[in-house]
């Protein structure tokens, strides 16, 4: 071993001063077992030291005896005491301290106490130079990921990903490279070698980590404290400087979907479980459970009185004494889902429906006043103007003044073409809407006259808001900002940079414009001409909701189940990767290698897998793509929401040409043996094209719904099935329809062509259909399933399995449709199953679970298996169940796999370990490569190619192989 390494080893166990005396005596690792205590005394090394280091030293053989896992922290804590802040520096900015720390102390030992000793030194010495700042923050962005790390996949491994894609100029990147090179890691792994060039240090940046489902809202509290709320039930509760989690307040059993804080401090939510919840403020003590609601609560607020006033999906409103939490009053009248409420300064309320109207109610009794009738679509806000009046605002286009007095109607401000999103009241009278056409207006606030449209976005408008200085401020999906002159509407700037919709802006104490979007930048621009001033990206943050705290930080929640404090909003620019921001997208994967990418921003993008280089952007489409594939000849096939499909040249990206014709989103495509395409569409129709030249050949219709899938049968005809009920045969050549079978009660799932030539469908109406396959006939009606049937597959000897939202799969006779037997044990819905190459049935569902069952008695097998422990627990139940042909699945032997946000490679070959790499967020695996590439897709939609590594070599899947 190298004397780092000794050096290293005797820093992890708090011993580092010995170092230098242990190598002049030319003491290293491999001489360490023959030192005696007499030897370490002639070194100079006190007794309580010796016995300490004599300890490590027999412990070397023996894992399972580790150092005392305190020890190298009390280390640094000495050294803090000793005044010595430079030196505890020294060691909290060594990639081999931190590698060999982890290493010789238990996971999450090691992470948290490294954090630890961060905080204590920066306690003791907070103003650091900027290099050790940047291993700070790279340390406290990273160690939510560290604290992941398991006896599995333990956090030195994880440690050395994160370290090896952090920047190029990184510190922390070019001490990970430089340990690599001597030759200290011995085991697999993967890496994204696509990595920012430059990395500056992101100061204050604390992730908030510990719900289990997407954070819908947050806010500070008075005392400082941050509450956040989620799907997965809870409200917690924060310290506002350090991120800490304090309490979880336990109790809803569905979504939270908001809380607010009532002036004794306790805290009121409300849930998707029908309830409303008083909560004690200081903690996590439930107070009260206001029950009555039989719908999701949508919101709620504090009368001035103290009374309580909820609505719901039940379309009821609910007074309750504040106190006591007792039912006073339920409030009848819309007739559907009430989507807000506002109290006015006299003490009435009106509340406003998705029955597209509006309620004027009186405050004490809360009894109807007045009825607001007119909008025809779902009535989306309203707001009380300064002279007393009311706007409310629809799905319509339409915005409406009402008397706020008697609710009679004053005015129709029409011309938005689309939806209205929202509206503000200006000072001086006038009105401002935005929309999703994509465009602002501005209205005489008296006559409700239309004054100016204000266009530029290229996507709906999300929000505006009106600044200090007159201007306003809009922001849309299309990634800009815009400012308008607040008195003509004329455009003034737009301001540029965010890769994906923005979520929000804020104008700063000091006069600068915030804004953040989805991907996690934030950027920052002045608020007078628009021009940018700084950026800080942090592509492990999708945020959802943000806002702008009272000191000045900036707390957001994203869809990755946490929260974010970000220290101050100004940071400097970060390099991000070109492509990598694109939301939901897909991917496949081709025989050569490329990748084609296609997302909700209208593009699709071709990758070379193997060097993960982007190699074209595909641009044409006017809506989000909703799907693509490669066909046999190389070229690629896209179609959209926007009616339309392309094709592209596969190696360039050059458009092709535009096949037009459906009249709504094409919901699904094929290439036909004979090159020709057939697509699907939500315009009920399917359509045959010309595969060379995109020609139109013919126009199936006959569905009276959205047609869901098709395929083509052995003998060239063509199946499609529909929500309409029904599936159809159509003539493969002409397009002509041969038949209509009829007998399902609800939409078609999908459907499938059986050995002998019949046709098995199954429907959201519980049962599968047999059908003849030549006349359409229905032959019969497979009955068992209590809910959604989500698919089926024909056994090799014939039998029928289907699988269910009811939790079972179900075993039927493939020629009598008798069932045989019920395959119960999942605790949620069954989402698929395979024969697998013994005879026995594998399952897998929504509950992360996959079970065993005798193929031919239906009985359970064991235990059910954690989805995620498949790839260490039974590689080879996870090499079968992707056994499909297809270049995602280079040999028999490996296989991807990704559960949650993590990915990685499995073999059944040997005692070979699956390989991991650890995620920003939910990860699908979409193909490995031969070349010992793994493709995957994390939720944000951008494709990332893993590379396979040993130590510091690349290998291949056919290396990985030979080596077990």
């Amino acid at each position: 071993m190298t004397t780092t390494s000794l050096t290293a080893w005797l820093e992890a166990l708090g011993l580092g001063e010995h170092a230098e005396a242990l190598q002049a005596a030319r003491i290293d690792l491999a001489t360490l077992p023959r030192l005696t205590e007499s030897r370490l005394d002639a070194l100079g090394v006190p007794a309580d030291h010796r016995q300490h280091l004599l300890a490590a030293i027999a412990a070397l053989g023996q894992p399972a005896a580790a150092p005392n896992p305190h020890r190298s922290q009390h280390r640094i804590i000495d050294l803090l005491q000793s005044g010595r802040v430079q030196a505890a520096l020294g060691l909290l900015t060594r990639f081999d301290y931190w590698m060999s720390r982890l290493q010789t102390l238990q996971d999450p030992e090691g992470v948290r106490g490294i954090t630890r000793d961060w905080a204590a030194t920066l306690a003791a010495h907070p103003d650091i130079d900027p290099r050790a700042r940047l291993w700070e923050t790279f340390w406290r962005a990273h160690e939510p990921f560290l604290r992941r790390g398991d006896a599995r996949w333990p956090a030195y491994k994880i440690l050395l990903q994160r370290a090896m894609e952090h920047g190029d100029d990184s510190p922390v990147t070019r001490e990970a490279e430089a340990w690599l090179a001597q030759g200290q890691c011995d085991w697999l792994w993967l890496r994204n070698p696509r990595r920012p060039a430059r990395r500056l240090a992101t100061p204050g940046l604390r992730v908030l980590k510990g719900h289990t489902g997407e954070v819908n809202g947050a806010q500070r509290l008075p005392d400082g404290r941050v509450l956040s709320w989620s799907d997965d039930g809870t409200l917690r509760l924060w310290n506002g400087t350090d991120g800490a989690p304090l309490a979880t307040l336990s109790g809803h059993t569905a979504a939270v979907t908001g809380v607010r804080r009532l002036p004794d401090g306790r805290l009121l939510s409300w849930s998707r479980d029908r309830t409303l919840r008083l909560w004690d403020g200081q903690d996590d003590t439930p107070r009260l459970t206001l029950s009555g609601h039989t719908g999701w609560v949508n919101g709620a607020r504090r009368l001035p009185d103290g009374r309580l006033l909820s609505w719901s999906t039940d379309g009821t409103l609910r007074l309750w004494d504040g106190a006591s939490g007792t039912a006073l009053a339920t409030l009848a009248g819309h007739t559907a889902t009430i989507d807000g409420v506002l109290v006015l300064s006299d003490g009435r309320f009106l509340s406003w429906s998705t029955d597209r109207t509006l309620c004027l109610r009186e405050g004490a009794s809360g009894s109807l006043l007045a009825t607001l009738v007119g909008h025809t679509r779902k009535v989306t806000g309203a707001r009380v103007l300064t002279d007393g009046r009311l706007l409310s605002w629809s799905r319509d286009g339409t915005l409406r003044l009402w008397d706020g007095q008697t609710g009679a109607p004053l005015a129709i401000l029409s011309g938005h073409t689309r939806q209205v999103s929202g509206a503000l009241g200006l000072t001086d009278g006038r009105v401002l809407s935005w929309s999703d056409d994509h465009s602002l207006r501005l209205w005489d606030g008296q006559t409700g006259a239309l004054m100016a449209v204000l266009t530029g976005h290229t996507r709906p408008i999300t929000g505006a808001q009106v600044l200090p200085n007159g201007h306003l401020l809009s922001w849309s999906g299309d990634g800009t900002l815009r400012l308008w002159d607040g008195r003509t509407g004329a455009a003034l700037a737009t301001l540029t940079g965010h890769p994906s919709e923005v979520k929000g802006a804020q104008i700063l104490p000091d006069g600068p414009l915030l804004s953040w979007s989805r991907d996690g930048t934030l950027r920052q621009w002045d608020g007078q001409s628009g021009a940018p001033l700084a950026s800080r990206a942090e592509p492990s943050v999708r945020v959802r909701g943000a806002r702008v705290l009272p000191d000045g930080r900036l707390l957001s929640w994203s869809r990755d189940h946490s929260l974010q404090l970000w220290e101050s909003p100004i940071g400097a620019p970060l390099a991000t990767l070109a492509g990598d921001h694109s939301e939901g997208g897909q991917a496949q994967v081709s025989p050569d290698g490329r990748i084609l990418a296609w997302s909700t921003d209208n593009t699709l993008s071709l990758w070379d897998g193997h060097t993960g280089r982007p190699l074209a952007t595909l641009v044409g489409h006017r809506l989000p793509v909703t799907g693509a594939q490669i066909l046999a000849d190389g070229r690629l096939l896209s179609w959209s929401s926007d009616g339309t499909l392309r094709l592209w040249d596969g190696q360039t990206g050059a458009a092709l040409v535009t096949l037009v014709g459906h009249a709504r989103t094409v919901t699904g495509a094929l290439e036909l043996p004979d090159g020709r395409l057939l697509s699907w569409s939500r315009d009920r129709t399917l359509r045959l094209w010309d595969g060379r030249t995109g020609a139109p050949l013919a126009i199936l219709a006959g569905h009276t719904q959205q047609v869901t899938g098709a395929q083509v049968l052995p003998d060239g005809r063509l199946l499609s099935w529909s929500n309409d009920h029904s599936l159809r045969l159509w003539d493969g050549h002409t397009g002509a329809p041969l038949a209509t079978l009829v007998g399902h009660a609800n939409a078609l799932n999908g459907a499938h062509v059986l050995a002998d030539g019949r046709l098995l469908s199954w429907s959201w109406d519980r049962t599968l259909r047999l059908w003849d396959g030549q006349t359409g006939a229905p032959r019969t009606t497979l009955v068992g399933h209590t809910a959604v049937v989500w698919g089926a597959r024909q056994l090799a000897d014939g039998r029928v399995l289907s699988w269910s939202d009811d939790r079972t799969l179900r075993l039927w006779d493939g020629e009598t449709g008798a069932p045989l037997a019920t395959l119960a044990g999942h605790s949620a819905l069954v989402w698929g199953a395979q024969q697998l190459s013994d005879g026995r049935l594998l399952s897998w569902s929504l509950d992360r679970t996959l079970r065993l069952w005798d193929g031919q008695s239906g009985a359970s097998l064991g235990e059910p298996i954690a989805e995620e422990h498949l790839p260490w627990s039974h590689p080879s139940l996870l090499l079968q169940r992707n056994a499909a042909p297809s270049p995602c699945h280079p040999g028999r032997h490996t296989a991807p796999w990704s559960v949650a946000d993590t990915g990685g490679i499995a073999t059944d070959r040997g005692a070979i370990a699956p390989v991991c790499w650890q995620g920003h967020s939910p990860l699908v695996a979409r193909g490995l490569l031969n070349a010992g590439i793994l493709v995957v897709t994390p939720r944000r939609g951008h494709v990332v190619c893993l590379q396979l590594y040993r130590g510091a070599q690349r290998i291949t899947v056919e290396e990985l192989a030979q080596q077990a």
